[in-house]
């Protein structure tokens, strides 16, 4: 019969990939899409286009509006990580530190 394999260490979690923008990229855009917007809106409310280009204004400012709201979010969620990700490395800097000091090298 065939041993059965040593079974390896516990595995603390896969490692972390980046998940969506990070906060300068977040902040970029959302700087970007307000500028759209504001200017958009200010030439849409002098009226000195035509219809159709009003519409489309309107439109751009609508859009510009919608990833400046994005782009917001997008901020506040890689803050959030970030002061998570910061605190998960100081708990298991703290865990190591209690297990050297419990089992002190010989």
């Amino acid at each position: 019969m065939t041993q059965p394999a040593q079974a390896s260490p516990p595995v603390r979690g896969k490692p972390r990939r980046p998940s969506g923008l990070g906060i300068g990229p977040a902040l970029t855009l959302t700087i970007i899409s307000v500028a759209i917007c504001v200017g958009a809106t200010v030439a849409v409310l002098r009226g000195d286009y035509s219809t159709l280009l009003e519409e489309v204004l309107a439109a751009a400012a609508l859009i510009s509006f919608g990833f400046a709201v994005y782009g917001i979010l997008r901020m506040v969620l890689a803050l959030i990580e970030t002061a998570s990700d910061r605190r998960r490395k100081t708990r298991e800097i703290t865990e190591r530190r209690k297990a050297e000091r419990e089992n002190p090298p010989e």
